[in-house]
């Protein structure tokens, strides 16, 4: 996108609906570059601005459910797969104080 446009369309499906996303767009211009005070170095002179907003798309949100789909070596491990988003399971260890996560995903 050069620095004159002043609409971008994003493709549909591309977010997921019920979602706020933060945003940051970036314009740049080099306006100059300096290839021999230092030899292998590229200096460059460059404008930039930065606006950032906020993006809410519309509809229900996705909200995963999870379901647990096994227990390992009788020490309160348990696999969870988190259907409706990732697809990824992540592992589950039972702590004194209740569950941490040790494993990919999830939270406390």
């Amino acid at each position: 996108m050069d620095g004159t446009a002043t609409q971008h369309s994003i493709p549909a499906h591309s977010l997921a609906p019920g979602r706020n996303y933060q945003c940051q767009l970036t314009f740049s211009k080099t306006v100059d570059t300096d290839t021999a005070s230092y030899a292998g170095v590229t200096a460059a002179a460059i404008f930039a601005s930065v606006t950032h907003f906020e993006l809410t798309t519309t509809g229900n949100p996705i909200v995963p459910s999870l379901e647990v789909v096994g227990f390992s070596n009788g020490m309160g491990t348990a696999d969870l797969t988190d259907f409706g988003s990732s697809g990824q399971t992540a592992r589950f260890y039972r702590a004194i104080e209740g569950f941490s996560n040790q494993g990919q995903g999830g939270s406390n």
